[in-house]
């Protein structure tokens, strides 16, 4: 029970394929399973299951350009309590990609039941499944962009996803400042607000497009940002009921 993998000031590319990692425990600090530092690290067709972080990430924790293609993340946990962190499966504050993975069973105390992210270059989510996960807010996602930065989420699936933190809060996902782009995608049955979108004192455009966010429990979309003239929600060739 200790984490598996550490990699501090990487300067070139770390590529981990094909493992399955399991039951790793940090109880210091950030990352259950990966704590990466560095360039780039691309995770392909692994599988991360049971790893638990006393802070960020509960399967990896990440400050640099991360890509998980083809990757499994079931019950993973993030158990840090204050602030805006969290991330039960991943937490990154680089570059993120993800493409054609599934998110189940996830769980932090804060934000970000599968991934929580600050992004400071643009980033995406594709073509992946996000179920039966749960945060304080933020149940499946938790997101946030810097200046002109987006995180697009694009023909993904948001299904079943818990708020902990009560039925106002964000159960599929919750966008705190930054450009978020929502295209072809669906949140139904989370147990919470679809989408909510937060803004303190910086810029939150919150986009959404041919998608479909249906039968959530306390409504499809809370824009949380009337009170700051910048804020911005789109929405366009979408079904929300």
């Amino acid at each position: 029970f200790y984490r598996i993998f550490t990699f501090a000031g990487v300067v070139e590319t770390t590529t981990l394929s094909g493992l399955t990692i399991s039951n790793a425990f940090n109880s210091l600090s950030d990352g259950g399973a990966i704590a990466f530092s560095g360039k780039v690290l691309n995770i392909n067709s692994c599988v991360f299951s049971d790893n638990v972080a006393t802070s960020l990430g509960g399967a990896i924790w990440a400050s640099a350009k991360l890509t998980v293609t083809d990757s499994t993340f079931d019950n993973n946990f993030s158990a840090f309590i204050a602030g805006s962190g969290g991330g039960g499966a991943i937490s990154t504050t680089g570059p993120l990609t993800v493409l054609n993975s599934t998110f189940t069973n996830n769980g932090a105390n804060s934000r970000g039941g599968a991934i929580q992210s600050h992004v400071v270059s643009d980033s995406s989510i594709t073509n992946s499944v996000f179920e039966g996960n749960s945060a304080a807010s933020g149940g499946a996602l938790a997101v946030g962009t810097t200046g002109s930065v987006a995180m697009r989420v694009v023909n993904s699936k948001f299904n079943r996803n818990v708020t902990t933190g009560g039925p106002s809060e964000a159960a599929g996902i919750f966008h705190d400042n930054g450009n978020l782009h929502v295209v072809g995608s669906t949140l139904t049955a989370n147990q919470g607000v679809g989408i909510i979108s937060d803004v303190t004192a910086n810029l939150t455009v919150t986009t959404i497009s041919d998608s479909v966010i249906s039968g959530n429990t306390n409504g499809g979309i809370a824009p949380e940002l009337a009170l700051v003239a910048t804020g911005k929600l789109n929405v366009t060739n979408s079904t929300i009921s």
